[in-house]
């Protein structure tokens, strides 16, 4: 009996380890992106709001259109099929990526990506909650959020080098490559699980109490449906410019630049998540409103360093500027995704998540690119070289409104400790970190 424990503990590691290997690959994409801006834009001679449009645009769309469809098929039971399936649709449309001889070619090839990324992550929450004992499903969650973390680091430290010796296509070739392995081990031990039903708590409230604690959550939900969407909006777009305006203003290396942002990227993004993790538990426990308190302090704090960042011509300061925002950034993550956990119908929680990450990133990798790229254009005209620069900071104020409606959130919450699930609460670091 405790030979089979075991071996259900060490498959439960391996499929945990191989969900996590898949989502930092998905997830390197981004990151490529935001370091071959430069490049496309010079190759094809675009405007700023033309490289935005390919960050962004029509990827978002689908990406976004394509999330709550998958989600429920997951829900439904089809985990294998449609993991395995989208990862391949990934790899094969980031390898079209990096045959493009155009840019309209570009942003068609980045559409499908965006179909494989968007079945990758609820799906994996799927297989995890139907294939993990509850009691170690924080720890799970936990480890399975470092995707983001790990993905993007891997694109810049390695990207910049590439991208510098064998152009920005090899860059995208090379991470369909890399994920094959991957896709085959999905196919041969991914197990066909299927979901479980969540044991939920019965109330001791009558069904009129019920519907009015639901609507008021409906209404808190929807402000940090827009705080998340402020937070989308501005790393898609002003900060996803990071890598353009470095190599357009501070004269850095493209190889230097990658190795530095994935260093940095890699020590602040962990720093951010235990960080935020460490400060949601302490405070949560006399005062639950802490789950939304600290998001807003941490897109407040963005600003005023999003402005040290952008108005130097140095390379050290930009890079040192980066890896606080980061450090603010990531550590909204845990208590963003506990809040929307506590604030969720139970019966609903996955699709709640689903809703929330269509609508910012839909917003968010739309619009935010596409407008700073517009506002650099418009710009032109009055401040010439400088006008990414000034368009950066002028986007980036945004972060004061989405930190506001964080704030309106939080009369929402009880002024008590936690109450909410204990698997949830005591990990407020369970959470996808892929908005």
């Amino acid at each position: 009996m405790a030979g089979a424990r075991a071996s259900t503990k060490i498959s439960n590691f391996w499929l945990l380890m191989l969900l996590l290997v898949v989502s930092s690959a998905t997830n390197m994409d981004r990151a490529i992106t935001v370091l071959v801006l430069e490049p496309l834009r010079l190759e094809f001679g675009l405007s700023d709001m033309w490289i935005g449009l390919i960050s962004g645009g029509p990827f978002a769309v689908i990406y976004s259109l394509a999330s709550i469809p998958l989600a429920r098929i997951a829900d439904r039971g089809s985990h294998k099929a449609i993991l395995s399936g989208c990862f391949a649709i990934w790899i094969v449309t980031m390898a079209l990526c990096g045959c493009a001889t155009s840019a309209m070619w570009l942003l068609v090839a980045r559409m499908g990506v965006g179909v494989g990324e968007a079945g990758v992550i609820p799906t994996s929450h799927a297989i995890l909650g139907s294939s993990i004992p509850k009691k170690e499903q924080g720890s799970a969650f936990s480890i399975y959020s470092l995707s983001t973390i790990l993905g993007a680091p891997l694109a810049y430290t390695f990207g910049g080098w590439l991208v510098a010796h064998h152009g920005w296509r090899s860059l995208y070739i090379a991470a369909a490559a890399i994920s094959v392995p991957a896709m085959l081990a999905t196919l041969l031990f991914l197990p066909k699980s299927h979901p479980v039903a969540a044991t939920i708590e019965t109330s001791k409230i009558d069904a009129s109490e019920k519907a009015v604690i639901m609507q008021s959550n409906s209404r808190a939900l929807c402000w940090v449906a827009a705080g998340c969407t402020s937070y989308s909006f501005y790393t898609y777009g002003p900060l996803g410019f990071i890598a353009a305006y470095m190599l357009r203003y501070t004269g850095i290396n493209l190889t230097v630049l990658g190795g530095a942002l994935g260093i940095l990227t890699t020590v602040a993004s962990l720093a951010g998540v235990m960080a935020g993790s460490s400060l949601a538990r302490r405070f949560t426990q006399h005062n639950q409103r802490w789950l939304i308190y600290l998001p807003a302090i941490g897109l407040f704090a963005s600003f005023p360093l999003t402005i040290m960042t952008f108005i130097t011509n140095s390379s050290l300061i930009s890079l040192l500027g980066i890896a606080l925002i980061s450090t603010f950034l990531f550590a909204t993550y845990p208590p963003i995704y506990a809040a929307i956990q506590v604030l969720a119908d139970p019966k609903k929680r996955t699709i709640t998540i689903a809703a929330v990450l269509s609508i910012s990133n839909l917003v968010g990798m739309l619009f935010g690119p596409l407008f700073t790229g517009f506002c650099s254009d418009l710009f032109k005209g009055a401040a010439g070289h400088n006008s990414l620069r000034i368009s950066i900071i002028a986007v980036s104020s945004e972060l004061l409104i989405g930190a506001a409606a964080f704030l309106l959130v939080a009369r929402s919450l009880p002024v008590g400790p936690t109450s909410g699930p204990a698997d949830i609460v005591q990990n407020p670091d369970r959470c996808d970190c892929g908005a």
